[in-house]
């Protein structure tokens, strides 16, 4: 039998510290097969090198997920591993946000605006884009929940659920 981290490397190129790895992704997430059951590649390195994987989550410490260098592989408990995702997903929607209300600072509208809009009957999107000093395009979008869509019926829904 091949040794795998040879194989690992031969599917790899080095950029920096870390293994890119060229071969098949699972969902963005290298992956190949041993002995005819699928494995992500850094759960793979782990066993070869002997590390306790049990009730564990391989992953690589570098944070790139393309990462397959075995110096990078770590393992953490799947609490520890959800949690660190959730801080990482929750710190994107908050930087996120945090842009949006940047734009909307510089936005012509205001979410009084956004109201009156959506809630207009019987007036053209021409008549209401000149109103408020925009183009026609905007009116549309805001409309149909493509833009200020956070603040859209259902995105409001969505906010409320959480």
């Amino acid at each position: 039998m091949r040794n795998i981290l040879d194989a690992v490397r031969e599917k790899s190129v080095e950029e920096g510290d870390c293994w890119l790895w060229t071969g098949y992704c699972n969902d963005g997430i290298p992956s190949t097969s041993n002995s005819g059951k699928a494995y992500r590649v850094a759960r793979l390195i782990a066993i070869r090198l002997n590390m306790p994987v049990d009730g564990k989550v391989a992953y690589m410490k570098c944070g790139n997920k393309m990462c397959v260098n075995p110096a990078h592989v770590g393992l953490m408990s799947r609490n520890a591993y959800s949690a660190k995702n959730i801080k990482k997903m929750t710190e994107t929607i908050s930087w996120k946000m945090k842009q949006k209300k940047m734009a909307r600072a510089r936005s012509k509208l205001t979410m009084d605006d956004v109201i009156a809009i959506r809630s207009a009957e019987g007036i053209t999107q021409r008549a209401l884009a000149a109103k408020y000093g925009v183009d026609q395009k905007v009116i549309l979008r805001v409309l149909k929940g493509q833009s200020w869509n956070d603040h859209s019926p259902m995105g409001m829904m969505a906010m409320q659920l959480r």
